[in-house]
């Protein structure tokens, strides 16, 4: 599989703009300077022909929409990476490029349009928050009596609907000082960012590609759970290899379902993107995250294994290692994956590599 290094290939991080202020209408001057985008937040875009960037924060309503650099406030840019103008757009020229992406299924399409491929939306997942889920309650009583040693926060959505989820009886406040009563793990930058909305800060925060297998080498080595009780906030798919693994080290473990993930009420574009993946009519298949890989092999049902074979001939791309796990789980290979799980990073490395992998594949195919 191929795996993008992205420093190596010319990313400049947002620390090495030593402070320098970077503005929103200055942004087409950046862009004829040849910086091209690394992703989309939200509905923020660009106005043609000059690419998005990914901004980490919310914007402010402000004229200028000043982005600092250097620093974590609201609305600075990541970083950027140097175009390629002899490419001009075009790695996806010609390509069918199916996407599994629901909540962002707008900005992916828009992805792929601007580095010249087809895309083909196919929303495979939509999340439903557990209202009336009373062991969420629960847990946040047990929280407030101390009766959880160390919360591990899967995610920052998770967390930020466990605050709407109980706030009718635990305003955000309590909440937080209920959390504060145990050790928090923060699975990445994104339950921090939501962990540091309600005013607290991980005690331990795993670092990438933030798989299970992180959390537990982190664990090991800067917070050992035997003898603790651990509470999991899980992120739709329960992970038993995961809770195991933390019984086997003396854990005495709970999963707290805060929301789940379910197949969207329109099934038709899944089944249809299935059907042109069978027919061989679909030459890139993009996921970005493990529940799509599920629900694609459950909606393929008999098919199953002639969507396994057919994806043999596609490049397929994972947004990162615990999507790729998921993937190989169910029999699929992914051929590409970018250093970091961002969706801008993924259909760049998709738009570099995918000729070649297909080139690769047809000339097995034609050896065989």
């Amino acid at each position: 599989m191929l795996r993008e290094n992205r420093l190596a290939n010319g990313v400049v991080g947002i620390r090495e703009l030593a402070g320098a202020n970077i503005f929103l209408d200055r942004f087409p001057e950046i862009v004829r300077k040849g910086f091209n985008d690394v992703g989309l937040l939200h509905d923020f875009s660009l106005p043609s022909p000059f690419a998005p960037c990914e901004l980490v924060g919310e914007l402010t309503n402000r004229t200028t929409k000043r982005c600092r650099a250097g620093g974590g406030g609201a609305g600075f840019l990541r970083s950027y990476e140097p175009m390629d103008k002899s490419a001009g757009g075009s790695g996806l020229n010609g390509l069918r490029v199916v996407a599994f992406e629901s909540r962002r299924a707008s900005e992916m399409a828009e992805l792929i349009r601007r580095h010249g491929g087809e895309p083909i939306s196919a929303p495979s997942m939509r999340e439903v928050p557990i209202g009336e889920n009373r062991h969420a309650f629960d847990y946040v009583r047990d929280l407030d009596a101390g009766l959880i040693d160390l919360v591990i926060v899967m995610t920052g959505v998770g967390l930020r609907t466990l605050v709407e989820v109980v706030a009718a009886e635990w305003p955000r406040e309590c909440l937080a000082a209920a959390l504060h009563k145990a050790k928090l793990v923060a699975r990445g930058p994104k339950p921090v960012a939501a962990l540091r909305e309600i005013g607290l800060r991980p005690d331990v925060t795993v670092p990438e590609p933030n798989t299970w297998r992180e959390i537990l080498q982190t664990l090991d080595a800067e917070l050992p759970v035997v003898g603790k009780r651990v509470a999991v906030q899980e992120y739709g798919v329960s992970n038993r290899a995961f809770l195991d693994a933390l019984r086997q080290r003396g854990a005495e473990v709970r999963s707290v379902a805060i929301y789940r993930w379910t197949l969207p009420e329109d099934l038709e574009p899944l089944h249809a993107a299935i059907a042109r993946i069978c027919a061989g009519t679909v030459d890139v298949a993009i996921f970005t995250s493990a529940t799509q890989a599920y629900h694609l092999v459950q909606v393929a049902g008999a098919n199953a294994e002639q969507l396994r074979a057919a994806l043999r001939h596609v490049a397929v791309a994972s947004i990162g290692p615990v999507c790729s796990e998921a993937l190989r789980e169910h029999g699929i290979e992914p051929d590409i994956e970018p250093e970091h799980g961002k969706m801008g990073q993924l259909v760049a490395a998709v738009a570099k590599h995918a000729k070649q992998v297909l080139a690769n594949k047809g000339a097995r195919r034609s050896a065989t």
